[in-house]
């Protein structure tokens, strides 16, 4: 009898040990009640080793509900603990949070049981929230990877494992941008940063937000969306005004992948995405600039001039265009007349091109090496044409001097600049000027 009863106790005590339903309760019991979180984790981790042990179909309906629940609930205060005994108790807490908060969902969906789907909905979005901010944290100490894998993990946490799903473009567009940044070291994230920004593309993400005026400040404050603006303003007008749109993201996403393409040599993807942003923004240097690039690479001078003519006739303002029209026109047509038209226009839109004036003085200089030429044909008894010839010879030095000088108060770092002008305070006679020059080159930097 006593043998009998000694097995009985054994195999009470071992039944015992093999529910999970006390050490949920007594988890629940120490987060609930006693915000003992070193206990509550205790229990909660002792029950998962049980369950681990077992078949999910044998673990009761309501014990599993609340075990994923409170999973999730003790992880997340534990990650939220300033303590770090307990943050030490897992520093994975929060990714478990978030995972177990979506067995949560998912279980009660799956059951058709619904005890804690509020609950878990609204805890993953402060997982999903924390997570955010660890992303900010780790891109402002560098870790240019670690931030962009943590923002697309918060995109995909939202759009693929809430329900209903929520689609945070902004974790996903900071995602990509970062990812672009960490393809310097780690070139994976290049095809990470194109995904998502094709992504972004195909959502027809712009990123426009709405912003109010701080009247007190004057700095502008960002509202959200444009109801919310004119709430704010309707609320506190003594305080805030001037509800107004930021710029639309699209266009950084075309130059984006315009970027991403041709650094990883995809060829016909990058000649697509550029003839789309050109033909998308067709005023926006960014385009012209990559398509003339393509046309100089290729020596195809006659479409790049058809390039610069249509950004000229979309932007007529822009004095960009004029100056590399010129520069082509001097550089590699040998047009210096329509070059000199061209840099004057430029130069008319923005009094402050230092390199369209310098351009424009290398023109004057051409002549004048020209004139030397002509001059150095002359016969020797040729004295008055050759007086004649180093007049106009001197009178191009001197268009150029003004426009060397103002290029060099403008940048006088200018290597260039300051070559050009040596040589031209040369010929025109003043050597103390042309010393100065020279000195100056002398102390630069070896490039």
């Amino acid at each position: 009898m006593k043998k009998i009863l000694l097995v009985c106790t054994t195999l009470v005590s071992m039944g015992l040990l093999a529910q999970e339903g006390p050490y949920i309760s007594d988890a629940i019991i120490s987060i609930d009640k006693n915000n003992d979180l070193k206990e509550a984790y205790g229990f909660i981790e002792e029950a998962e080793r049980i369950i681990s042990e077992k078949s999910l179909s044998e673990v009761k309906r309501k014990n599993l509900q609340k075990y994923y629940y409170y999973q999730g609930l003790i992880n997340m205060r534990i990650h939220q603990s300033k303590d770090s005994t307990i943050q030490a108790l897992n520093p994975n807490a929060l990714d478990e949070a978030a995972e177990f908060f979506i067995q949560s969902l998912a279980y009660e969906k799956q059951t058709g049981k619904v005890k804690f789907t509020e609950l878990s909905s609204y805890n993953l979005q402060q997982c999903a929230n924390a997570m955010f901010q660890r992303g900010a944290a780790m891109s402002d100490a560098g870790d240019k990877a670690g931030a962009a894998d943590q923002f697309l993990a918060v995109y995909t946490l939202k759009s693929e494992k809430m329900d209903p799903p929520l689609m945070d473009t902004t974790s996903l567009y900071n995602a990509v941008l970062l990812s672009e940044q960490a393809g310097e070291q780690n070139t994976d994230y290049l095809q990470k940063a194109i995904d998502g920004n094709e992504k972004l593309l195909s959502m027809g993400y712009t990123g426009i937000s709405w912003t109010v005026l701080d009247i007190t400040s004057q700095q502008r404050v960002v509202a959200g969306s444009k109801a919310a603006a004119d709430g704010v303003i309707a609320q506190q007008a003594e305080k805030y005004s001037d509800p107004q749109p930021t710029e639309s993201a699209t266009p950084d996403i075309y130059k984006a992948l315009v970027r991403l393409y041709k650094k990883t040599g995809q060829t016909e993807k990058y000649q697509d995405i550029l003839s789309r942003g050109r033909a998308a923004y067709p005023s926006d240097d960014f385009f012209v600039k990559y398509e003339l690039q393509d046309f100089l690479d290729a020596k195809d001078y006659d479409s790049a001039m058809k390039n610069l003519d249509l950004a000229i006739a979309s932007d007529p303002e822009n004095g960009l265009f004029y100056y590399v029209k010129g520069f082509i026109q001097s550089s590699e047509m040998g047009d210096n007349a329509g070059a000199l038209i061209s840099f004057d226009k430029a130069l008319e839109l923005d009094p402050t091109n230092a390199d369209a004036m310098y351009m424009k003085g290398f023109i004057f200089v051409d002549r004048a090496n020209d004139i030397t030429e002509e001059m150095n044909k002359l016969p020797l008894n040729a004295k008055t044409k050759y007086k004649q010839k180093k007049a106009e010879q001197k009178a191009e030095f001197e268009m150029a001097l003004p426009l060397f000088e103002k290029a060099f108060e403008l940048k006088p770092s200018d290597a260039d600049v300051i070559r050009a002008l040596k040589e031209v305070y040369y010929k025109l006679d003043m050597p103390e000027k042309s010393m100065e020059m020279n000195k100056l080159l002398q102390s630069m930097p070896a490039e």
